[in-house]
């Protein structure tokens, strides 16, 4: 290491022993003598409480995706048992998933650094853009929403790459906010962060290329071809290939491509575009501020789902979309309020166009999350201006009122999103049990072949597993190729009906030596439904 930089990490360590140790309690303090941070502090607290408590409870049950993403990086960890990840999964989530791995860190650790962490960062950066775009109010109130929110809490208890992909696309806009369009000076270090969070962004989810559009649609609505001009944003283009460039050789090499997820979702595109515009994507605004009512309040209230929430964001919506009326002076780029109402509507907005226009299909809800945050600061601009315009006729109660509809919003969030996540705690039991059967009852290396569930056998067993054949003439030729010890049925996810049928066509072939029920239990009685059986293949 060069000593120059031996001597800069010495006086470093030199001026945090060395100098007043209450020095960074009294900053501490002093930071905290602020009550909207000593508000932010608290709703952090609070997101990490309801994230403590749910972020494991669906250890029992294991989705495709997350088995890919923990099956793939324990295979970059240690090199066993593989797992062929699409071409379309950008690597950076795994690549994080394997170095925990490495760190020693098992399922629960991965799950708290990958999807609790993220967030919470979550939160902090929807409160950043609410600040920045408007106040400390519209950022607390957008932050306490992103903190209860049933999908960033649903979530939480899936190792999927989303949250950790809103994390980098939300700092890429606050990092370009700041140093673009109100910097206190020309900060070009805020737009080469701007570059490096766009890049993470896209190595972590595809989806982050929307990020991109966002802030080049803002900027050719407000600055047309000037922005071109400006350095630090070539500055910002050259982080983003930068830290881009990994994945395209990767993918070269792995892939035979440089853009490697180009010709599977090219392959679908042609059938995307004969459908038609998917205008239902839109109802997902109902689907994130809509849950379910919580049980007493919707008992004496004779309804069955919270409106509260739905109703701000249409009063938020209808003030921030002034900056339609004041248009000319956004393209004149005059007005830095009317173009934070331009960014927030630009977040939802193009965030759901994408799927109307190009994508054509709704999907999982969850593939919309990046919307969320934009529509938190839509509902903390519409509650702003609901106590400066009551105010003047009672302001203690007008903040009393407006803190009750809060409170029952937030309540009806931890409602749904408590109920949803129960509801599928054992949702894939059997899989995990019938998988840790097979674990104890063979070999590392040893081959099984199963009718779905693929990713969540491969990880759960720590078995290579593939699917069935074509049919059921080519199934026992991959029998006798690949020697499996074991063969799978799951009613899990539908199959064809000869996968199902094939065991008893074959009983000198296979022997059935283990089955399970929904919750994971061992069938002992016949009062039992049988959800997964294991064959032993007598070869």
């Amino acid at each position: 290491m060069p000593q120059g930089i031996l001597l800069v990490i010495a006086k470093i360590f030199k001026n945090i022993t060395c100098n007043n140790p209450m020095s960074f309690i009294e900053k501490t303090k002093k930071w905290l003598d602020n009550r909207y941070n000593l508000i932010l502090v608290v709703i952090i607290l609070f997101a990490l409480f309801l994230r403590l408590k749910y972020f494991d409870i669906n250890h029992l049950s294991l989705w495709w995706d997350e088995a890919t993403y923990l099956a793939t990086g324990r295979y970059w960890a240690f090199g066993e048992t593989l797992w062929a990840v699409e071409a379309a999964r950008p690597p950076f989530f795994m690549l994080l998933i394997a170095l925990f791995y490495k760190l020693g860190l098992g399922e629960i650790g991965i799950r708290f650094f990958t999807v609790v962490i993220p967030s919470l960062f979550i939160v902090f950066f929807t409160y950043l853009l609410g600040k920045e775009f408007y106040n400390e109010k519209v950022g607390l109130i957008a932050a306490l929403l992103a903190s209860v929110s049933w999908m960033f809490l649903f979530n939480i208890s899936r190792v999927h790459s989303d949250l950790l992909a809103v994390v980098f696309g939300l700092g890429a806009i606050y990092f370009f906010w700041k140093g673009y369009v109100t910097p206190e000076k020309n900060n070009t270090f805020y737009l080469i962060l701007m570059g490096l969070f766009l890049g993470l962004g896209y190595l972590t989810r595809l989806s982050n290329l929307l990020v991109l559009g966002i802030i080049g649609f803002y900027l050719i609505i407000t600055e047309q071809h000037k922005f071109l001009k400006r350095n630090g944003l070539w500055y910002a283009l050259i982080a983003l290939v930068l830290i881009s460039l990994p994945y395209m050789i990767w993918g070269h090499f792995h892939y035979g491509s440089y853009i490697p997820w180009a010709a599977q979702y090219g392959a679908g595109a042609g059938d995307a575009v004969a459908r038609p515009l998917a205008w239902n994507v839109f109802t997902v605004t109902e689907m994130y501020l809509v849950p379910a009512m919580w049980p007493w309040l919707g008992k004496l209230a004779s309804i069955k789902h919270d409106f509260i929430l739905y109703a701000l964001f249409f009063v938020g919506l209808l003030v921030t979309l002034r900056f339609l009326l004041g248009i000319d002076v956004i393209i004149k780029n005059k007005d830095k309020n009317l173009n934070a109402d331009l960014m927030t509507c630009l977040i939802v907005l193009i965030t759901f166009m994408f799927f109307v226009v190009i994508q054509r299909d709704l999907g999982d809800p969850r593939w919309q999350m990046f919307a969320a945050s934009g529509m938190f600061l839509i509902i903390g601009r519409g509650v702003i201006w609901l106590y400066d315009y009551f105010k003047k006729y009672s302001k203690a109660g007008t903040i009393i009122l407006l803190f009750i509809l809060l409170f029952i919003g937030s309540i009806s969030q931890i409602t749904q999103n408590d109920s949803l996540l129960k509801g599928k705690m054992t949702g894939e039991a059997g899989i995990k049990s019938a998988a840790e059967w097979i674990k104890q009852n063979s070999e590392k290396g040893d081959w099984i072949l199963s009718n779905n569930i693929h990713a969540e056998m491969t990880y759960w067993a720590d078995r290579p597993t593939r699917g069935f054949g074509r049919d059921e003439e080519d199934t026992l030729k991959v029998i006798e190729e690949i020697k499996p010890v074991f063969l799978v049925t799951t009613s899990y996810f539908n199959s064809l009906d000869w996968t199902y049928e094939l065991p008893s066509k074959h009983t000198d072939l296979l022997t059935p030596v283990a089955a399970f029920d929904i919750y994971g239990k061992p069938l002992v009685s016949a009062e039992q439904n049988p959800t997964i059986v294991v064959y032993r293949v007598n070869i």
